[in-house]
C-alpha cells in the first residue's frame, strides 16, 4: 500500500502490484474501526481522467469540500488536501495504474473510532482507480418514490438504490434486462435523479429542463452533478440559437401530457451521457436535438483533454 506524507491520513488505494495476462490486481487497506465502514459516515467524489488529466478537477474538489462540511468531516486535518497537492498525488496514482481512461473514487471518512461512534484523530481519505468503461446505448428506468437524505452531499450510501436497481435489472425469461437503473420521484411524483446520475429533458423547441436542485421548502433534493452542470453550460452558450435551459419541476405525468413536444431525455454522469428510451412503461423518443446535445458534450470533453495534453 502506498501512503501519503501523513501515514494513515491519505491512503492511495488501487496501486497495481502486478499485471498477469492483462489482469490488473490491487489490494485495499481499510481499518476495521473506520467510521465510513461502521456507520456510513463518509462522503464520496467520483471523477474521470485521461492519462493523468482529471476532468473538471476544481469543480469536483469544491464539491468534495462542500460535502465534507455538511458531513462534519474536517478536511483541514488532512495534510495533503490543497487542490493542487491532491491533484498531483492523484496524477501519480493514475500513472501507476496506467489506464488510458480512468475513474477515480475518492472516499473521505470521519476517521477511526474507539467506541464505535465518535471519531478520533484525523479523517481518512482513500482513492481508488478503475479502468473507465463509458456508458453506451440507451437507458431504461424504473421509477421509485425516494428522496435521499442530504441530497446535496455525494455519499457512498446507495443501499436503497443499489437494492432496487439489482431487482429491476434481472434478465427475464428471454434474457432481456427490463431496466438499467432507478429513477427517483419526489412525494408529488416530481422527477429527481437516478441512483448515480442526473437527468434532463430536451423539447423540440430547444428547451432543456432539469429538475431543480431544491424543492419548494428550500431543502436540497438532487445532487448538483458536474456533468449535468457542463451540459447546461453548453446549452447556455448555444442559447437562443439552438437551446436554452431552465431548472423547474417536471413529472412523468407532464411528459405524458406533452409527449408530442418531447424530443428526448438524457442521463448524465461521470461515465458519460446517454439517451433515456423508457421510463416505466412510457416510451421516450430519441430525437435529433437530444443526440445533438449528446454529441456537443462529447466534443466538449475531447476539446477539454486536447487543451491539456
Amino acid at each position: 500500500m502506498e501512503k501519503g506524507p501523513a501515514a494513515g491520513r491519505f491512503v492511495l488505494i488501487g496501486r497495481v502490484i502486478h499485471d498477469t495476462e492483462g489482469l490488473r490486481r490491487s489490494y485495499v487497506g481499510v481499518p476495521f474501526n473506520d467510521l465510513g465502514s461502521l456507520r456510513g459516515w463518509a462522503v464520496l467524489e467520483v471523477v474521470e481522467a485521461r492519462g493523468r488529466n482529471i476532468f473538471h478537477w476544481l469543480d469536483h474538489f469544491q464539491r468534495l469540500q462542500c460535502s465534507a462540511k455538511e458531513a462534519i468531516i474536517d478536511l483541514s486535518k488532512i495534510e495533503v488536501i490543497a487542490s493542487v497537492d491532491l491533484e498531483a498525488r492523484l496524477g501519480e496514482l493514475l500513472e501507476k495504474n496506467g489506464f488510458e481512461e480512468s475513474i477515480i473514487h475518492l472516499h473521505c471518512t470521519a476517521g477511526k473510532t474507539l467506541d464505535g461512534w465518535n471519531p478520533v484523530g484525523s479523517p481518512l481519505l482513500y482513492a481508488r482507480v478503475f479502468r473507465l468503461k463509458r456508458k453506451e446505448g440507451f437507458a431504461r428506468l424504473a421509477t421509485r418514490k425516494f428522496e435521499r437524505q442530504l441530497a446535496e452531499v455525494k455519499r457512498p450510501d446507495y443501499f436503497f438504490g443499489a437494492r432496487e436497481r439489482f431487482l429491476v435489472s434481472q434478465p427475464d425469461s428471454e434474457g432481456k434486462v427490463p431496466y438499467h437503473d432507478i429513477l427517483y420521484l419526489g412525494p408529488d411524483g416530481e422527477i429527481l435523479e437516478t441512483t448515480g446520475s442526473n437527468v434532463c429533458f430536451v423539447f423540440k423547441n430547444g428547451v432543456v429542463i432539469a429538475p431543480p436542485l431544491s424543492g419548494d421548502s428550500g431543502r436540497p433534493q438532487v445532487l448538483d452533478g458536474i456533468t449535468l452542470k457542463v451540459v447546461l453550460e453548453i446549452v447556455e452558450k448555444n442559447s437562443p440559437t439552438a437551446f436554452w435551459a431552465k431548472r423547474e419541476p417536471i413529472s412523468v405525468y407532464y411528459l405524458k401530457q406533452y409527449m408530442d413536444k418531447l424530443d428526448g431525455a438524457l442521463m448524465t454522469s461521470t461515465t458519460g451521457i446517454i439517451p433515456i428510451e423508457k421510463i416505466d412503461d412510457l416510451e421516450i423518443p430519441v430525437g435529433p436535438l437530444t443526440l445533438k446535445l449528446q454529441q456537443m458534450f462529447n466534443k466538449y470533453r475531447e476539446d477539454y483533454y486536447a487543451r491539456r495534453s
